[in-house]
């Protein structure tokens, strides 16, 4: 642990997700999205081989996911979700973190996501990491007909991006006075 950083609460680790996950990835879902993901649907994202799929976990329980896949230098985030009783603790950009660390190691050079236009929280915390909004996406959301913002976060292997990426690492824990997590397998 980096010195001045005191461990606040119970230890958060960052870790792959498992099948025994998809219980709780499930229920965080139905909780986090008017059209959740079928089961189905997140298990085959869990298992596709270029998938980078991680759950956020304290004291045994799983408290968010976030799930992207990469091709040909390209990562898409299709879901990211923490569950309501754990919202607005960093989890989330906790997550994304690390899944931008996976990504920056596995040589990604840009990622991109979509989020609802009215989920402000979401586009403060992607802008924060960088993600610059490219159009907007007409009617993206079947169950609402909702817009969504299509964002773009490139130069994941600019020495510039990995040092803010960096910086937001070390902002994150003197806020939380613990140290993020690095992704374990």
């Amino acid at each position: 642990m980096p010195a001045g950083v005191q461990s606040a609460g119970p230890a958060l680790a960052i870790r792959r997700a498992t099948l025994s996950d998809l219980r709780d990835i499930v229920i965080i879902e139905h909780d986090s999205f008017p059209s959740p993901w079928p089961a189905w649907s997140l298990r085959q994202e869990m298992s596709r081989q270029d998938s980078i799929f991680l759950v956020a976990v304290s004291a045994g329980r799983v408290l968010g996911y976030i799930g992207m896949h990469a091709a040909a230098g390209l990562g898409h985030v299709g879901t990211l979700a923490v569950g309501s009783a754990h919202r607005q603790r960093g989890i989330g950009e906790a997550l994304m973190l690390a899944a931008l660390q996976l990504g920056i190691e596995a040589g990604l050079e840009s990622v991109v996501l979509e989020y609802r236009v009215s989920n402000t929280r979401a586009g403060n915390l992607y802008q924060k990491l960088g993600f610059v909004p490219t159009r907007i996406r007409r009617g993206y959301y079947s169950d609402t007909q909702e817009d969504a913002v299509e964002t773009l976060l490139s130069g994941l292997q600019e020495p510039s991006v990995q040092e803010h990426l960096t910086s937001l690492r070390l902002i994150w824990q003197d806020k939380h006075g613990r140290e993020l997590p690095r992704p374990q397998d």
